[in-house]
C-alpha cells in the first residue's frame, strides 16, 4: 500500500525503493512517529472502504487516484500558522488543542514523508542535480583558516 501510494503522489518512488527507505526510516522512530504514519495509512484504507466498499489494494489506480486528488484538494483540519514578519518579535500563543486530523493533513504527512525519502535515493539525488563530484574547496563564510574542518 505505501509502495503504491508513494508511487502515485511522486512518480518515479516505487523504482526508486521509497517504500524500502520509509519501512527502514520509521522502523528506528519513534511510536508515536510510526502511529501517525499508520493512522495516515488507515486514513486511505478506511476512505477506500466508505467511497467503494473495498480495501485501498482491491482499487483500481484510477480509484486509489480519485481519493488521492480529492484528499490533497481539501482544506486541511489543522490552520495554517500565518508567516512570521521580519523585524517582528515572536509571540507564542496559546495553542488550541489540534483538532482531528482530516483526510487532507494525513495526505499531506505521507507526502512530506515520500518526497524526503525520495530526495535521499539515488534516482531523487539526481533528478534534483546532485551528481556527487562536487566539493568545497572551503566552508563559505567560515572563519577557520587552514585544514581544521578534518
Amino acid at each position: 500500500m505505501l509502495t503504491g501510494i508513494a508511487d502515485q503522489i511522486m512518480p518515479g518512488a516505487r523504482a526508486a525503493g521509497v517504500g524500502t527507505v520509509l519501512d527502514r526510516v520509521l522502523a528506528v522512530e519513534s511510536a508515536s512517529t510510526q502511529g501517525r504514519f499508520r493512522n495516515a495509512l488507515f486514513a486511505f484504507e478506511h476512505e477506500a472502504r466508505n467511497r467503494h466498499g473495498k480495501g485501498w489494494m482491491e482499487l483500481t489506480a484510477a480509484q486509489q487516484a480519485e481519493i488521492l486528488r480529492a484528499a490533497s484538494t481539501r482544506n486541511p483540519a489543522k490552520p495554517v500558522t500565518p508567516p512570521w514578519t521580519p523585524g517582528q518579535p515572536i509571540e507564542q500563543p496559546e495553542a488550541p488543542p489540534d483538532p482531528p486530523a482530516n483526510l487532507r493533513d494525513h495526505f499531506d504527512h505521507l507526502k512530506d514523508w515520500v518526497q524526503r525519502a525520495y530526495l535521499t535515493t539515488p534516482a531523487g539525488m539526481k533528478e534534483y542535480g546532485f551528481t556527487g563530484d562536487v566539493a568545497f574547496e572551503g566552508f563559505p563564510g567560515c572563519p577557520h583558516k587552514g585544514d581544521t574542518h578534518s
